[in-house]
């Protein structure tokens, strides 16, 4: 058995808010501000999702290929000694090299 994951790892990219009815993907807190701002009838957030780096995504406006390019985007982007862990798993495959 190899080392143990860091802490932090799996990070949520993506979920589907009940209350909402809508898909949420983590998107940056500037980014979201932005997107909001340039596509309110797309884009929005509640309360609930303030403090969190997430956008709700109206599900009639939801873009497959922007959802695509936003979960790679933040799949390339792991967090702090994950690349470490992950060049001691030799030959497992990336969600990233899956995708492409």
């Amino acid at each position: 058995m190899g080392p143990a994951e860091p802490e932090g790892a799996w990070q949520l990219w993506a979920w589907w808010s009940p209350s909402e009815d809508a898909p949420v993907p983590k998107v940056p807190f500037e980014e979201r501000e932005m997107l909001i701002e340039v596509a309110p009838e797309q884009f929005f957030f509640t309360l609930h999702y303030r403090s969190h780096p997430m956008i709700l995504v109206r599900p009639e406006q939801f873009d497959p290929d922007w959802a695509r390019s936003n979960l790679i985007r933040g799949v390339s982007q792991p967090p702090p000694g994950w690349l470490d862990w992950r060049k001691s798993q030799k030959g497992v495959p990336t969600l990233c090299q899956i995708l492409n």
